[in-house]
């Protein structure tokens, strides 16, 4: 499987120490997992002597033109190796607790019980446990974070570069509406994740940003799904034929059989 980081390490001498160090401790903690044949990263804006040398890891270079623009020229790296899935992850993301192979190994055990083409392992809401539960659960929902997420036969579809803000709903949506499915992680977080160190604000204000494009896009899906005769984007989610929720346990050994 190949990895697929867009990573821009923003203008601060200080940010870029500390997000290098994080992105440093990925690397490594990507290329312990066997299952990795590569890991691509579209480097935008690096600073000198920023890049890993290691026959595994092969960088795109571009100007920091926003994370649709850098996930972009990836999905078309993906599309073109004709791959079937892939892992695409934030810069600052790993984990101190579980290995990529585990993560790998769930997202496979999912197929047996489902089709996904969508997968995104960043959990929304409050209470999330802070100690590995004995079952993970998938759930189809509305919103998607693009911090890491699994893509699986989807071959030609693209974030919408004109969108700065909540590109990766507007991204979920357009797939769901093409006929993929979408499930994302619920209850628990898998790896350490630096939000409030995010650098795609450095130069302006997240919640009121966040605010305004939430509620144009709520308004624009709306209307999309009720030109096609739903209520709302609930109720177009929910008439999909795959299951709303998939149960694993994480230890596989724990796992009982279909049959």
């Amino acid at each position: 499987m190949k990895v697929y980081i867009p990573s821009y390490l923003g203008k601060d001498p200080k940010t870029i120490e500390k997000r290098q160090r994080q992105h440093l401790a990925q690397v490594q903690w990507i290329l312990d997992c066997p299952a990795i044949e590569k890991i691509v990263i579209c480097s935008q804006g690096y600073p000198p002597n920023s890049k890993v040398q290691d026959a595994r890891i092969e960088y795109v270079d571009s100007e920091p033109l926003g994370p649709s623009h850098a996930r972009n020229i990836l999905l078309a790296q993906h599309y073109q190796s004709g791959d079937r899935t892939c892992l695409f992850i934030d810069n600052d993301i790993s984990s101190k607790k579980h290995t990529l192979s585990q993560i790998i190994e769930l997202t496979t055990r999912l197929n047996t019980k489902t089709t996904w083409s969508l997968l995104g392992f960043v959990p929304h809401g409050f209470g999330l446990l802070s100690k590995p539960p004995s079952n993970i659960t998938f759930t189809r929902k509305s919103v998607f974070a693009s911090g890491m997420f699994f893509l699986q036969d989807v071959t030609d579809l693209y974030f919408d570069e004109s969108i700065h803000h909540m590109e990766d709903v507007d991204f979920m949506f357009r797939l769901m509406m093409a006929g993929h499915s979408y499930y994302e992680i619920t209850q628990y977080e898998f790896f350490e994740h630096s939000y409030a160190a995010s650098v795609i604000y450095e130069d302006g204000n997240r919640k009121d940003a966040y605010k305004e494009m939430r509620d144009y896009l709520k308004a624009q899906h709306k209307a999309e799904v009720q030109s096609r005769g739903y209520t709302s984007v609930k109720a177009y989610i929910d008439s999909r034929i795959w299951p709303k929720h998939v149960v694993l346990p994480l230890d596989p050994l724990n796992e009982k059989p279909l049959f």
